[in-house]
């Protein structure tokens, strides 16, 4: 009797083919999940500056006004005014015992960059990045309070004469609806809340080279300048941004820390005033930056959430922005970070 035998499973070249498939499948799934992935945080992102917003005009409707950029006590054993207003923003984030602790603290809180909390503080981080470590226990901040269009002499110390410009002291005003203890009401901007950017993601180590900035310059193409080598080319700079990443110290107000400028446009290149640690809190460009795809979220001072293109127009880069009263020179991009530049700026719904 004739019997028969039939073999069941897969080849080894049927198995091959299969595998092949499945990995041909899985590469072109890879980049739709990961873009899934990061519209989900990009959004995630922007929902933080919603609930910054209405922090904001909640802090308004008590105080008649934003928070300064940078304030709080001065004198001896204090936060020295270099006291954050995201700290100040914290009663109306849900945040009244981190508030209480350093608000009552001796000094209120005393040097802010000291000041240690447990964890961190969710609606401050954008989860496109990775938090690193603290920095004497301090938590991290990915959000910077706009200061307009020009660079900020911060808080009252005068550059060298050589790097003085005319008016320097008028700076400290600033062109944004933020600066060094200077609460702007909302009247104040009269180029309207829904054209003026109040806060913007701020990750100043987008690109490897921002480890390393520039020195004084007088306006953004000279900034741009300073930038003629790679990183891995450029020694450290001392005591400085390099040393401490911009993302940490939450509760610090200095610029270098808590701020931007519009001048040169998102994710672009920052610079300082000098050699020495102070130097950085004046006289600097500090751009807007963050890990999302061509662009940076936005909030704007109605408490409107916007992205905003990295190719924004930024109008004359070698200009020096007039102090008061007249449009910028930056752009569209220079417009939106005034209060009272009287621009005539347009965006795109997104």
């Amino acid at each position: 009797m004739k019997s028969s035998f039939r073999r069941s499973g897969f080849t080894l070249v049927e198995l091959l083919v299969v595998m092949a498939i499945i990995a041909a499948l899985m590469a072109l799934l890879l980049p739709a999940v990961q873009s899934a992935r990061e519209t989900s945080r990009r959004t995630a992102c922007r929902n933080n500056l919603h609930q910054i917003g209405i922090a904001l005009h909640n802090y308004h409707d008590t105080h008649a006004c934003f928070p300064p950029s940078s304030g709080g006590t001065g004198g001896s054993g204090t936060n020295g005014n270099a006291l954050s207003g995201f700290v100040m923003l914290l009663p109306q984030l849900e945040k009244d015992i981190i508030w209480e602790r350093i608000h009552k603290a001796p000094g209120q809180g005393g040097d802010p960059s000291t000041i240690a909390i447990n964890g961190e503080i969710d609606v401050f981080l954008c989860p496109t990045l990775t938090v690193g470590d603290k920095v004497n226990g301090t938590g991290h901040r990915h959000y910077a309070f706009n200061l307009g269009d020009l660079q900020p002499s911060y808080p009252a110390q005068e550059p060298p004469a050589s790097n003085r410009s005319p008016g320097l002291a008028e700076l400290r005003r600033t062109r944004g609806p933020f600066g060094f203890q200077r609460c702007v009401k909302i009247k104040e901007i009269t180029d309207g809340t829904g054209m003026t950017i109040a806060v913007s993601e701020r990750h100043q180590r987008f690109r490897p080279s921002e480890d390393y900035w520039s020195t004084y310059s007088s306006s953004p193409a000279t900034c741009t300048m300073g930038w003629v080598a790679p990183a891995s080319q450029l020694g450290p700079v001392p005591d400085g941004p390099s040393l401490i990443p911009s993302d940490s110290l939450f509760a610090v107000g200095h610029p270098i820390w808590g701020s931007f400028t519009t001048a040169m446009p998102p994710n672009n290149l920052s610079c300082y005033s000098g050699d020495s640690f102070a130097d950085r809190n004046f006289g600097i460009w500090v751009t807007a930056s963050s890990r999302h795809s061509s662009g940076v979220n936005v909030l704007m001072c109605d408490g409107a959430a916007r992205f905003i293109n990295e190719s924004i127009f930024a109008g004359d880069q070698t200009a020096t922005a007039a102090i008061t009263g007249e449009e910028s020179p930056y752009g569209i991009w220079g417009g939106l970070g005034t209060i009272a530049g009287r621009e005539e700026v347009a965006l795109e719904a997104n």
